[in-house]
């Protein structure tokens, strides 16, 4: 972008004309923002005479929509949303306080914190994202509804704040998704890297998809989170970490560990009442057997097969 000086919009002095705020607008990508440490005004003192005094300045940056990233920024105090900003995690920590409203897009590797003490009180941030591959972390505040996305292949970690219903959108990288204190979305965009975790945290927190096709979780770590509204990939025991199943799975899984997690999914009347309620489609891809295992699952596997790589059986749940 070409580069342009921005010089300031207006002045505005305190009540007592001991300071005041210079505000600065941006539109374009290209600025170059420096801000003032001491601004002049001009003001009535109390025997009526017009005084000029240079008086310490708080520099404020206003901002629409605006790619700050490719901006040169100085001695700017405070940012000002009211719409969405792309800045590096350098520009965001410069800031001693965001005010307004709208969307942050941390567009280098670092954090970027809602709930650090630039993050003014009353300002309603609601989605952060980060874009870079080189590995990020955003932290929620407690704003319900928030919406946490990662990078398409960064290893990231996204942090649910207290807010309900907070959506963390997984990337395709080693992720790990921690909710807050409840009632949360983990969306998943595709395959995850192996030794991604979705730690839930409290009740009501949903696994959900947006796509049909089957998402591979066999290598994630996944925990606290009571709904299973994806289609996924995953082990037995993975299964058995939900209570309710609302879309298709298939279990991929050796024929031992189906063996042993059975009697475990088989108390767990909840889950089955809930496979069983939506009769969904469950693959179970069975595989490293050597001899003949009868298991309570109503099939048996042939020892003459036992040179396979695995047996694949697709049916209902009920």
């Amino acid at each position: 972008a070409n580069s342009y000086v921005v010089t300031s919009s207006s002045v505005s002095p305190n009540s007592n004309n001991t300071a005041a705020t210079v505000y600065y607008n941006v539109n374009t990508p290209g600025a170059i923002v420096a801000g003032q440490s001491s601004v002049q005004i001009t003001f009535t003192d109390n025997t009526g005479k017009q005084v000029q005094a240079n008086v310490p300045a708080t520099n404020v940056l206003n901002v629409v929509t605006e790619d700050l990233s490719q901006d040169q920024i100085s001695n700017i105090q405070q940012l000002h949303l009211s719409g969405n900003a792309a800045l590096t995690a350098n520009q965001f920590n410069s800031f001693t306080k965001i005010t307004g409203a709208g969307d942050l897009v941390l567009t280098t590797a670092g954090t970027l914190n809602l709930s650090s003490s630039e993050i003014d009180p009353s300002a309603s941030i609601y989605q952060i994202s980060a874009t870079d591959l080189g590995g990020s972390t955003l932290i929620g505040d407690n704003q319900p509804g928030q919406i946490l996305t990662a990078s398409t292949l960064g290893n990231d970690m996204l942090v649910a704040g207290n807010g309900a219903g907070d959506t963390l959108e997984a990337g395709g990288g080693i992720d790990t998704l921690k909710g807050g204190v409840g009632g949360d979305f983990f969306l998943l965009q595709g395959d995850l890297g192996a030794g991604s975790q979705l730690l839930g945290s409290g009740s009501n927190n949903t696994l959900e998809s947006n796509t049909s096709q089957y998402i591979d979780l066999t290598g994630v770590t996944i925990s606290d989170i009571q709904t299973l509204s994806a289609r996924v990939k995953l082990t037995i025991a993975q299964l058995t970490e939900f209570s309710t199943i609302n879309a298709p799975f298939q279990i991929i899984d050796t024929a031992s560990n189906i063996e042993n997690n059975m009697a475990l999914l088989i108390k767990n009347a909840n889950l089955l009442n809930s496979i069983d309620s939506t009769d969904a489609p469950v693959i179970l891809n069975i595989s490293q057997f050597s001899v003949a295992r009868s298991i309570d699952f109503n099939f048996t596997i042939d020892p003459s097969s036992k040179s396979a790589p695995g047996v694949l059986i697709e049916d209902t749940a009920s």
